[in-house]
């Protein structure tokens, strides 16, 4: 890569200066007023700064976009996979801690036990149904959050307090 960027620059350089010489040239202007070989030497490389300056920063820009565009592509992704890991390992510890409490209930409030399986059954279907989901309806997430407080409150007491 470096090669070819060598090249590029002396082929640039080498055709800057054969069109400074013609514009020179065919200008009529006095040869005794042509610059010095140093003198040549950096007219040149200014005329070829010039000319490359522009595209190579539309270059640079374009490549600075692409490059944040890339890492919100990958910071997303990272998000998303994060989400799923997390809703792998909570479910397990969800179910298993929920089953205990119904255990409990089975034997002292049947009734309440029902409702208890009831509100799970409605969590379960929601996290299936929304599991790739991105937006939901506030009305649907409304309706997880109370039946998820039901849970915790039916588990826990009068230890937690919610407002919805």
């Amino acid at each position: 890569m470096l090669l070819i960027h060598t090249i590029w620059s002396f082929y640039s350089c080498f055709f800057s200066g054969i069109d400074y010489v013609v514009g020179y040239w065919s200008g009529n202007n006095d040869w005794s007023k042509f610059p010095k070989p140093i003198d040549f030497f950096f007219k040149i490389i200014d005329r070829v700064t010039y000319s490359t300056a522009f595209p190579f920063t539309l270059l640079l820009t374009k490549k600075f976009y692409e490059g944040q565009s890339q890492i919100l592509k990958i910071e997303k992704q990272q998000k998303e996979n994060e989400l799923k890991l997390l809703r792998s390992q909570i479910d397990p510890h969800f179910l298993f801690n929920n089953l205990n409490t119904l255990d409990s209930l089975i034997d002292s409030d049947s009734e309440k036990a029902k409702e208890y399986i009831n509100r799970l059954s409605l969590i379960y279907r929601y996290l299936i149904q929304t599991k790739d989901a991105e937006v939901m309806e506030l009305q649907s997430e409304i309706q997880f959050a109370e039946n998820y407080i039901f849970l915790i409150e039916t588990r826990f007491g009068n230890d937690y307090k919610f407002t919805v």
